[in-house]
């Protein structure tokens, strides 16, 4: 869903009050889901003293959906509506996309279709030395 509605508001044949509500709503939706994402895989902090929270954030910081809450809780907050600051959520919503199709549609044949650009590539990597 984030994916489609960032494509909305970079499409430029789109009006600009729906392109401006898709901007914004493409960034609360990835902020949403890598909180989701960090509090399924971290939970909440053990006990809520401050030795505890420091050893949960620490743990929490260094992940990638973190790194994504803060860049889009930055931009949702901006006034600024700037369409090139949604190429990392894209790239973001694509790869969750792929995750999803890898875990649920592993055998499907169009899954298998999509893998063949990625065969193809490291198939030129090994004949093109860099």
């Amino acid at each position: 869903m984030v994916f489609i509605v960032a494509v909305l508001a970079i499409f430029p044949l789109v009006p600009k009050s729906l392109s401006n509500r898709a901007y914004r709503l493409s960034f609360m939706g990835t902020a949403c889901s890598s909180v989701y994402y960090l509090y399924a895989l971290y939970g909440r902090p053990k006990a809520w003293t401050l030795q505890a929270v420091q050893v949960y954030f620490q743990s929490v910081i260094t992940t990638k959906d973190f790194n994504y809450f803060i860049y889009c809780l930055t931009f949702v907050t901006s006034h600024l509506c700037l369409k090139f600051t949604l190429i990392p959520i894209l790239c973001r919503s694509l790869e969750r996309i792929a995750k999803f199709l890898r875990h649920n549609f592993s055998r499907s044949t169009l899954y298998r279709y999509l893998q063949m650009p990625d065969s193809m590539s490291s198939t030129l990597e090994r004949l093109i030395p860099s």
